[in-house]
């Protein structure tokens, strides 16, 4: 099993982060307004040992060792496919963390592909989905395993946008949760993850504390 450490970053990662929400929806400008107007900290999670220059690097893959094994390549009709391995399930436990220390924290994760109202739609998106206008969303708390909240990061990352945030709003007492409680959410973020080192990863930000 891969050791991981939790790795603080600099301005370069708050560069990062903002680019990342900039332009999505209304949700990520929230969140980047919320970045902007409170002092945070930056950090990520990667194999321990890993050179400081190379989590600057988050565009690039191959964080993870696994990822750069050519051998794991399976062959296909039209070339090579290889499984990616990533923090995923490391991020849902730190997510998971973070809100069993609260309860009346929240959780949002930004499902960008699938389109709310789309009446071609024939699958599921799980009981956690919801929507505002034709952005897809999920919403979790404390009750929830670090597997469900894995699953969600994994299905939601489109490898150039994946975006969650935990926040000190509690769930609403009806579901599912509308767009004013959606922007409350963002507005009281405690921490924000974004997708990072093509998928593997993600580079995050906290409030820092007093």
């Amino acid at each position: 099993m891969i050791k991981l450490e939790m790795f603080s970053l600099d301005d370069r990662a708050l560069a990062f982060v903002l680019e990342s929400l900039e332009g999505v929806n209304t949700f990520c400008s929230a969140l980047a307004s919320r970045v902007v107007a409170t002092r945070g900290r930056m950090f990520t999670l990667a194999p321990a040992g890993t050179p400081s220059d190379r989590l600057y690097r988050f565009d690039e893959g191959g964080l993870l060792a696994d990822n750069r094994n050519q051998s794991r390549g399976v062959k296909v009709d039209d070339g090579w496919l290889a499984p990616v391995s990533s923090v995923k399930f490391d991020q849902a436990r730190v997510i998971t963390t973070m809100l069993r220390d609260s309860h009346s924290r929240s959780c949002v994760i930004d499902d960008f592909n699938p389109i709310w109202d789309d009446p071609q739609r024939n699958y599921s998106l799980g009981d956690t989905a919801f929507g505002i206008g034709k952005e897809t969303y999920h919403w979790f708390d404390a009750r929830h395993e670090p597997e469900t909240i894995r699953t969600a990061l994994q299905d939601s990352d489109a490898v150039w946008h994946g975006v969650s945030a935990v926040s000190e709003c509690p769930l609403p007492s009806v579901l599912p949760p509308s767009a004013d409680w959606l922007i409350a959410q963002a507005k009281s973020a405690t921490a924000i993850f974004c997708s990072a080192y093509d998928g593997e990863g993600f580079v995050g930000w906290r409030v820092a504390e007093a």
